[in-house]
């Protein structure tokens, strides 16, 4: 979410979703449910061991809570271009992109981990 950092911040309109559309939060948005109601379709928990049972809510939780944070920006009228503007506006985006931060977290390491799978390169490390 380098878009959300706001006009001090280093932040690129271009990076945003749909730029100049209105429909990036609201896309943003669809995204991150369409990703829990995979998580949800592919019953994790199943596979996983019990001890780690847990990590399928932590991701169902981290990605609503980032999709009512873009819903709530939505709302408010908030949208990428006002983020860039707008101190307050670019706080709301960052707030959204800390539950993001903890699925990526969750997804490349911790439920990889708990499946016994060792990670190589991959689009996370940085190539």
């Amino acid at each position: 979410m380098r878009v959300a950092g706001g006009a001090d911040r280093n932040s690129n309109a271009g990076a945003a979703p749909y730029p100049g559309t209105g429909f990036g939060l609201q896309t943003t948005r669809a995204n991150l449910t369409a990703m829990a109601n995979l998580f949800a379709a592919i019953d994790l928990k199943r596979v996983l061991p019990d001890a780690h049972g847990h990590l399928p809510s932590e991701i169902s939780f981290y990605l609503g809570a980032a999709a009512k944070a873009l819903e709530d920006a939505r709302a408010a009228g908030i949208n990428w271009p006002s983020i860039l503007a707008d101190k307050s506006a670019a706080n709301r985006a960052a707030y959204a992109a800390l539950p993001l931060l903890d699925s990526v977290e969750l997804l490349a390491d911790r439920i990889p981990t708990a499946l016994g799978l060792v990670a190589g390169f991959n689009s996370l490390d940085g190539d």
